[in-house]
């Protein structure tokens, strides 16, 4: 007997003895069906979905590598424009190959219920990070009938920590649209990092309601859309409580707002007149710099910084904002906007070292 034939054949007499089955092979139908386990998946333009998302092979859609990728991978997508809606729902780390090539373009698409956001990210429990891209041209959800969302955030009670950076985020180019940056709704346990992006425009660029600790730093907000300058002017970060809840440790740091007539950065606890009460603590705003333009004389509260607690309506308390730090603020805004405006006795900040000029 050959002598490599009658090693093979004691290894299977082991093997049976010791109740070890020999696994069958994998049938090329079988291969085609398997998600990937390589810690990165690649999208380009000349991809395909029938591919496996390698380096050789790419796909053609985000989604589909999103639908292929295991927990904690990386897409690295490639130059090009993706007319698609992406939905994140897992653990993933999204790259593509820098703002100035690669685009996903809201251009035709027709988003899904219950996602609303261009980009949409949810249910999610992990780390997600999202950079190099330019989002554009995010389409209005048909059954909310309202503003577009580049990037929608609605996350729940879902602990996540979602980073969005190194991006250029714009609008339609119809100031009608009022479309927003970057919204995050109802999710108390996601920790929002927003930096070194560029936000243009954009009726809100950043829109935090009722969401969890946050920081915005070094990004640059400009030629933000016209909006309704006569009755809510654009907003480049705009934090909201109106839920009843408190949200602590915002911050908002060295961004540069300019080349638009709005408000810089807004916190508001409460809404509607105090019928919906909120509370903002223990949060800072600090080295920014400003250069704003006028707006109309009816919103008093338009400035660089605006801040606004809601008194007592009816049963309700005041909703105010406590422990709240601004310091080393600069620039310039232009009347009747203001420096910085605080509204109602339920606002309790220290100002220090700031040098924002009215002209």
């Amino acid at each position: 007997m050959n002598r490599r034939l009658s090693i093979l054949t004691a290894l299977v007499a082991i093997l049976a003895l010791s109740g070890t089955a020999l696994a069958a092979p994998i049938s090329s139908a079988q291969a085609t069906t398997l998600k990937p386990t390589a810690a990165t998946l690649y999208v380009s333009t000349s991809g395909s979905d029938t591919n496996p998302c390698t380096k050789a092979a790419p796909c053609l859609t985000i989604t589909y590598a999103l639908g292929q990728a295991p927990s904690g991978a990386t897409i690295s997508v490639g130059p090009g424009t993706y007319r698609e809606q992406v939905n994140i729902t897992q653990p993933v780390r999204l790259v593509g190959s820098g703002a100035g090539v690669t685009t996903i373009d809201g251009t035709g698409v027709v988003l899904t219920d219950p996602a609303y956001g261009l980009v949409n990210i949810s249910a999610v429990s992990g780390a997600v990070s999202f950079s190099r891209f330019t989002v554009q041209n995010a389409a209005i959800a048909p059954w909310l009938g309202t503003q577009p969302f580049d990037v929608a955030v609605d996350n729940g009670h879902a602990t996540a920590t979602v980073t969005l950076s190194s991006n250029v985020f714009q609008g339609t180019g119809d100031p009608a649209d009022y479309v927003v940056g970057v919204y995050v709704q109802n999710s108390p346990a996601v920790t929002m990092n927003v930096t070194q992006n560029t936000f243009t425009d954009l009726y809100q660029a950043v829109f935090f309601e009722n969401g969890g600790p946050a920081t915005v730093s070094h990004n640059i907000f400009t030629a933000l859309s016209t909006g309704d300058l006569a009755s809510y002017p654009p907003a480049g970060v705009f934090v909201l409580v109106d839920n009843g809840s408190t949200v602590s440790q915002q911050t908002v740091s060295y961004n540069s707002f300019n080349n638009y007539a709005g408000i810089g950065v807004a916190f508001e606890a409460g809404y509607n007149g105090g019928a919906d009460t909120g509370y903002i603590t223990n949060s800072v705003i600090n080295n920014n710099t400003f250069g704003l333009g006028p707006v109309d004389t009816n919103t008093y509260w338009a400035a660089a910084i605006s801040l606004l607690g809601h008194d007592a309506a009816g049963t309700n308390p005041a909703s105010t904002i406590s422990g709240l730090k601004v310091t080393k603020n600069s620039g310039t805004v232009v009347s009747p906007t203001k420096a910085i405006y605080a509204y109602s006795n339920s606002v309790f900040y220290t100002a220090t070292k700031n040098s924002i000029t009215v002209l």
